[in-house]
């Protein structure tokens, strides 16, 4: 604030210089980083340029000059297929499984910012994830998430770089040198003991920082893919036996809210009237009432089952690399309830996907409440439930994220109709006093309570339907594919700027099976494959 022309004040004008360099990054990487600027950049970078003809020219007037015959031809260039063998039999080992991310993650780095994609890379992507386990192939996404939350959210793209880990060594050095030549200096006792405590308490700190950032930096994946890159095995193997810090790539859980337990609360909020003054009542209770688990391993496999034998099946319909996805993107369960012949339940698929979604939570809870198996129709009851819960929680907590409609309306009717009922009905057993006085008959004990834009009936006749099939293994596993297939629609109707933003707050599971859709090729990110023409010459 004051220059004195002491040493004291050149040291400042060093410190100054680090803060420069320090702010420089940030707004550079936050620029690089930009919507606009980053779907530029690899927009660019996505153009295949097609061979120049200014040699064929050379060539023409060469061979015409020595007497030749020489004709122009147009050639079509055929892509040759991708060798699947290096990734047969799930060969894909512990150490190549972060280069294959990465290598993933620069292809398909450009749905964050909805960059079309070559139906080469399409090819690609599905040979690796057709030829590995689910276990691997979820690893994948996850270090590929990874990668995408540094390349949008941190200063990993310019502090892995040459000229950024100059930039570090840079302001670590003038940082201690300042240290140095302030513990030394001569006018100390010109200063108050506070002032100078301060000013040695944020030279530490900030060393620290930078010590801290180095180490993170040391530990993090993209130092062990460019150290693999360049067979730096040794300086690999050092660095991984350091005991470092090493974050986990996610959470790896997944949220859980239910409509019904909501409405059956019985423990009072602390200060509810308070609260209830300021209006936020109701959301606060909504987050009190949402839960975490880890993501079941059962569920991720049977996820990436059906959305491999999907594209087995659509790949067996048509040629390979022209099948339509059209089927596949306005599926929400319809397909499923159509399979296993099961189309008086039709109906719970056709209405508004808000209501679908409300529906076949609210009956998927009735019926699993109402079951006692074990063994293998325990897991598909339990994966149900998981993904019914989940689904209702993105209603609920982060609409955005799914197809527009009316399910805000929708949910509060549901909600105040079944308080009406549960206040008279009475809490205990609640899901059998729900089909008993919610029935498809015309005559309706719940008339009284009904809300006109409510699925609570439609709900309970659903369950009615599900109850009444006698093959409880193909009744879950019925369930389960429906709320698969309702989670792969709202994956392929999201986009990448949605799901990125889902990455700062510790990323969403349907971002992964999004990711994961991608990579199998079903979704709309990919060019329709055209045979490309190019020059050639005939001598004759």
């Amino acid at each position: 604030m004051a220059w004195t022309g002491s040493r004291l004040s050149f040291l400042t004008i060093v410190m100054i210089f680090v803060g420069l360099i320090k702010y420089g990054e940030r707004t550079w990487v936050l620029r690089s980083a930009s919507y606009d600027q980053l779907k530029g950049s690899l927009s660019i970078a996505r153009i295949d340029p097609s061979p120049g003809n200014s040699h064929l020219i050379e060539e023409y007037n060469l061979r015409y000059g020595e007497g030749y015959n020489v004709i122009p031809n147009r050639v079509i260039e055929v892509q040759l297929p991708v060798d699947s063998a290096i990734f047969e039999d799930d060969s894909i080992s512990k150490d190549d499984e972060l280069l294959t991310a990465y290598g993933l993650f620069q292809i398909f780095k450009g749905l964050f910012v909805d960059v079309m994609l070559g139906f080469r890379d399409r090819d690609t992507s599905q040979i690796i994830f057709q030829s590995i386990s689910y276990e691997k192939a979820f690893r994948l996404i996850e270090m590929e998430l990874g990668f995408i939350y540094d390349m949008l959210f941190t200063k990993a793209m310019l502090v892995h770089n040459p000229w950024g880990f100059f930039l570090r060594i840079v302001s670590f050095t003038l940082t201690c040198i300042v240290l140095v030549l302030f513990s030394l200096a001569t006018e100390m006792k010109n200063y108050s003991k506070l002032d100078l405590s301060i000013t040695f308490l944020l030279l530490v700190v900030a060393i620290s920082l930078e010590m801290y950032a180095t180490l993170l930096l040391l530990s993090s994946n993209w130092t062990n893919v460019l150290l693999s890159m360049h067979k730096k095995t040794t300086t690999l193997q050092a660095i991984n036996s350091l005991p470092l810090l090493r974050s986990p790539q996610w959470s790896n859980s997944i949220a859980q809210y239910s409509l019904l337990s909501f409405i059956l609360k019985d423990q009072p909020m602390v200060c509810r009237g308070i609260l209830k003054h300021f209006n936020f009542i109701e959301q606060l209770e909504q987050h009190r009432h949402v839960n975490y688990m880890e993501v079941p391993l059962i569920l991720k496999e049977w996820i990436f089952n059906h959305l491999r034998k999907k594209l087995r099946e659509m790949q067996k319909e048509k040629e390979p690399g022209t099948y339509n996805l059209e089927a596949l993107r306005i599926a929400r369960g319809n397909l499923v309830v159509q399979n296993y012949n099961h189309n008086e339940l039709d109906w719970s698929t056709k209405v508004e996907f808000d209501q679908s979604i409300l529906i076949w939570h609210i009956a998927t809870d009735i019926c699993c409440n109402m079951e006692t198996e074990t063994g293998s129709i325990q897991s598909k009851i339990e994966m149900s439930k998981v993904m019914s819960q989940y689904m209702i929680y993105l209603l609920v907590m982060k609409p955005s994220i799914l197809p527009t409609g009316m399910g805000e309306l929708i949910y509060e009717h549901t909600c105040t109709e079944a308080v009406k009922f549960f206040s008279t009905a009475g809490k205990t057993d609640p899901h059998t006093k729900l089909l008993q006085q919610y029935t498809t008959r015309p005559q309706l004990v719940g008339d009284k309570y009904r809300s006109r834009k409510s699925v609570l009936s439609d709900a309970c006749r659903l369950s009615e339907g599900l109850i009444s099939i006698s093959n409880k293994e193909e009744k879950w596993s019925m369930i389960v594919d429906v709320w698969v297939e309702i989670i792969a629609y709202v994956a392929n109707q999201s986009n990448g700027k949605q799901h990125s933003v889902q990455l700062t707050s510790g990323g969403e599971f349907l971002t992964h099976v999004w990711l994961l859709m991608a990579h199998f090729g079903l979704t709309q990110h990919f060019q329709t494959p055209q045979p490309r023409a190019v020059a050639g010459l005939i001598v004759r």
